[in-house]
């Protein structure tokens, strides 16, 4: 996963209306009431983001049991019970509808609030193959996002800038391609907010990409397979 650079007027203005919407003194209590804590019970005696965690997950257990999550604490739109996610959901999809129909984007593969000390666990999305495009929104950067990077053996972090950041990368299939899934994870101090998109046209991505960093238009996506092919 690599950062972007968020350019687009459209887009600032559609996400800014998302950020008046949920970070605000009435809406953010109402939201922490409702996040569900999963607890992983796989590795119950670790936290799902640490390292530790990640080891025993990568080393001990079959790819495929990491597809998605196993310790959560935050607020899917339609990830957890209706009871709980309908509040979230209400105010959001009609933007996230704005979003998808400008980009072109098919899936949307997550849309997650993070409370304070809200996390997702190590997983990988080997279940659901494709280039993804995530935005996230961090109130002052303290919110990270870490990764496996299998040339240097290491795990890496990207730390959120205040506002909105924008990742884009490729999630290889945990049928296909075992050895070479992206394993992550994320955290934060304090509320944090996470849009995926899942595209399945790699071309499209790369449109998609483009609108993003440099306003509305159709590029020549032959100009673009270098500089891009590090991110799959």
């Amino acid at each position: 996963m690599k950062e972007v650079s968020l350019k687009n007027s459209r887009l600032e203005k559609i996400l800014s209306g998302i950020t008046k919407k949920v970070f605000n003194d009435e809406v953010i209590p109402e939201l922490t009431a409702r996040v569900p804590h999963i607890k992983c019970t796989k590795i119950p005696a670790l936290h799902p983001t640490s390292h530790e965690y990640f080891d025993k997950a990568k080393n001990e257990f079959e790819v495929p049991v990491w597809g998605y999550p196993r310790g959560v604490k935050g607020l899917g739109t339609g990830e957890f019970e209706a009871r709980q996610s309908r509040y979230f959901f209400d105010i959001i999809h009609k933007d996230i509808t704005k979003i998808k129909n400008y980009l072109g984007a098919l899936d949307t593969a997550l849309c997650m609030f993070y409370p304070e000390d809200g996390y997702i666990g190590w997983h990988h999305n080997g279940n659901a193959e494709g280039y993804n495009i995530l935005f996230s929104y961090s109130i002052d950067g303290d919110g990270r996002f870490e990764y496996y990077d299998y040339k240097t053996k290491s795990i890496q972090q990207i730390q959120d800038k205040p506002g909105w950041n924008v990742k884009c990368g490729y999630y290889p299939s945990d049928k296909r391609e075992p050895e070479r899934v992206y394993w992550h994870a994320a955290a934060t101090k304090n509320p944090r907010l996470s849009i995926a998109f899942i595209i399945n046209n790699r071309d499209m991505w790369i449109n998609m990409i483009d609108v993003i960093t440099k306003g509305d238009y159709t590029p020549d996506v032959t100009e673009k397979q270098g500089p891009l092919s590090d991110l799959e």
